[in-house]
């Protein structure tokens, strides 16, 4: 088999079983654009993303969170949306929790943001303390 991709985007193939043992290829195309400011059109960015061979994760595989997931699905019905990065204080000025938000076509997610805390014993009961201020915190789980 020849696989040929005229795209320019990242794009492979893998083999794969139904759970019926029947053969199945799997055709990976993905495509890295280029966030738009109000009324500009999407465009291709400059760097297209590599497909991704395996999941990598923030730390230890099966301790940590994933970083990214492998293109390489079987069956994917829909797109991924991971998003990775950090929540940025309103005007530089510090905060101990913020409310951030993505929205990706109809989809939409949303949920709160909190600096570092640490757990403290108090008589009877452990608790977590109150959120240290913070401009940026990186996002994870």
């Amino acid at each position: 088999m020849r696989f040929t991709n005229v795209t320019g985007q990242p794009a492979g193939w893998t083999l794969g079983f139904e759970r019926d043992g029947r053969e199945l290829l799997v055709v990976v195309a993905k495509a890295t654009y280029q966030i738009p400011q109000a009324g500009e059109a999407l465009r291709f960015a400059d760097k297209q993303v590599p497909l991704v061979e395996a999941d990598r994760f923030t730390g230890e595989p099966g301790l940590s969170a994933p970083l990214f997931e492998s293109d390489y699905a079987h069956r994917k019905p829909g797109c991924d949306v991971m998003l990775v990065g950090s929540a940025h204080a309103p005007n530089g000025q510090p905060v101990p929790r913020m409310a951030v938000g993505l929205r990706v076509g109809s989809m939409s997610k949303s949920f709160i943001v909190t600096g570092e805390r640490h757990w403290q014993k108090r008589i009877g009961h452990v608790a977590a303390s109150e959120p240290q201020p913070f401009v940026r915190q990186p996002l994870s789980y």
